[in-house]
């Protein structure tokens, strides 16, 4: 009911049609989703994301109209060659960094941005499809120098896994972004930012 009140009270856009975060800034992506990524140095697993790669800074912008769940502008930490990856404290987890959570009522999905400098969102805000939430970061796992800049893009929506109605799955967002208009984004330079892209463990 408090969504449906604060919708009420704003122009929302209720396009259901993903714009892309990076919008108008140099950037590009692969469809990355289900790569094996190195967590930490300590286990494999699959990369449930997509990577899109633009310069420290760059101003991200919600894909969706939505409703902002968590959000965290308060990771600390370091990294070494020698010890990788030290965790201080905050964020929204020690490989996540800063970043947000947002829900849309839309398609009941739930987009995870994270690895953010700045969080201009916080838990609570409605926001349009488009609006600016933050830039891109180096923080979580990010901070590894063998790590291209991006933003990491999840999308899950409810469905049902191992028995159970209403888990959390992971959707590959690629599509979503490939039908955005501004298309050279996800062909422009990707072959020749492959190679660096594979080479890398995040």
């Amino acid at each position: 009911e408090q969504i449906t009140a604060s919708y009420a009270m704003r122009d929302i856009d209720t396009t259901k049609k993903w714009f892309n975060p990076l919008e108008g800034v140099k950037n590009y992506f692969r469809d990355g989703f289900r790569d094996t990524r190195v967590r930490a140095g300590r286990w494999r697993e699959p990369h449930h994301a997509i990577d899109i790669m633009a310069k420290t800074g760059s101003p991200i912008q919600t894909p969706i109209s939505g409703v902002v769940i968590a959000s965290a502008d308060d990771w600390k930490g370091s990294w070494s060659k020698r010890g990788g990856l030290r965790h201080i404290k905050g964020g929204l987890g020690e490989l996540s960094g800063n970043g947000i959570m947002l829900f849309s009522p839309l398609d009941t999905g739930y987009y995870f941005l994270i690895h953010m400098k700045k969080v201009y969102a916080k838990a609570g805000d409605v926001v349009s499809r488009g609006e600016v939430v933050g830039t891109v970061g180096v923080t979580g796992n990010a901070m590894s120098p063998l790590v291209p800049k991006h933003l990491h893009l999840a999308y899950k929506k409810p469905e049902k896994a191992c028995g159970i109605e209403g888990v959390l799955v992971s959707q590959n967002p690629y599509s979503h972004l490939a039908e955005v208009p501004n298309r050279q984004l996800a062909k422009k330079n990707t072959a020749r930012h492959e190679k660096k892209f594979e080479g890398s463990s995040y």
